[in-house]
């Protein structure tokens, strides 16, 4: 199950769609990623995240009527460490009092167009950050009649050994397009 669940966070995230267009092609979802064309920030000289790209993003996402309060930015381990790096050092910073903690660990930017969360995923790929308002986002199953979606069926008996597979057709909704965006 947990692979399963894996796979599919992957294919929501950076699936490539394909519609069904005879009896043996599979239908295939749009990854998240893959569908931001209106919201993005390319950074064509392969330089270090900064502050401007993510407000630039955030700006892209708000003039174009999408939601930023409450939104995610999901990003990969490298990435996220570039996030914290960038507001280390930033004025107002108040080290713990206690003497045996230490660093910093940003999960919530306070940005001019909302709060944004700030978490990481081994399914992103890497170098690239998504920002995605989960409000506007739903999985969309599939059903098989008379078995509902996600079920187990029995193969072919072989001796004494029962084998079986699980089934399931799902794909995202990511709602507006402009409502997400990524760098």
């Amino acid at each position: 199950m947990q692979a399963i669940a894996s796979d599919i966070e992957y294919t929501f995230l950076n699936g490539q769609y394909q519609k069904a267009s005879a009896s043996d092609v599979a239908n295939k979802t749009r990854g998240i990623i893959t569908a931001c064309t209106t919201n993005t920030v390319t950074n064509s000289e392969a330089t270090a995240l900064t502050k401007t790209m993510l407000k630039t993003l955030l700006k892209s996402i708000f003039n174009n009527g999408g939601t930023v309060d409450g939104g995610i930015l999901m990003c990969d381990a490298t990435q996220k460490m570039a996030i914290t790096g960038l507001y280390e050092g930033q004025t107002g910073y108040v080290a713990p009092l206690s003497r045996n903690i230490g660093g910093m660990n940003i999960d919530t930017l306070v940005t001019d167009f909302g709060n944004v969360g700030v978490i990481t995923n081994v399914a992103m790929p890497s170098g690239t950050i998504l920002f995605y308002n989960p409000s506007v986002c739903r999985p969309v199953e599939q059903a098989v009649p008379n078995k509902g979606n996600f079920f187990y069926e029995s193969l072919a008996k072989t001796g004494a050994a029962e084998r079986g597979q699980l089934y399931g057709q799902i794909g995202l909704d990511y709602g507006p397009e402009w409502f997400h965006g990524v760098i």
